[in-house]
């Protein structure tokens, strides 16, 4: 997904790049630790490891960003604006479209 996002910047798709920026940064906030609950140090002095997510995590996560995407395209076209709507039904598109299953399973990031 990493590797997506850069051909994206290369290639100069905001709407992709701005959809894989959000959808990675909701990965990484959904890998941060709970303080609350045990920690295992790593290597680094005060570093912990962060959670480890399973395919149905990550996949919860993209389909909550597509969702949130569409519901708020849907809202903005009944105010009729359908501009706005419809470059978050792009951007919707780029999540519902993308193979996620050949780069999730595995090294997903």
């Amino acid at each position: 997904m990493q590797d997506e996002l850069t051909a994206a910047i290369k290639a100069g798709d905001g709407p992709r790049v701005d959809v894989l920026r959000t959808t990675l940064a909701a990965i990484s906030n959904a890998e941060a630790v709970d303080l609350a609950g045990p920690t295992t140090p790593v290597d680094v002095p005060g570093d912990v490891e962060r959670r480890r997510l399973s395919d149905d995590d990550i996949t919860a996560i993209i389909a909550g960003e597509r969702d949130e995407l569409s519901s708020t395209a849907q809202h903005l076209h009944r105010l009729g604006q359908t501009s706005r709507a419809r470059e978050l039904d792009a951007r919707a598109a780029i999540l519902g479209d993308y193979p996620w299953g050949d780069y999730l399973w595995g090294d997903y990031l």
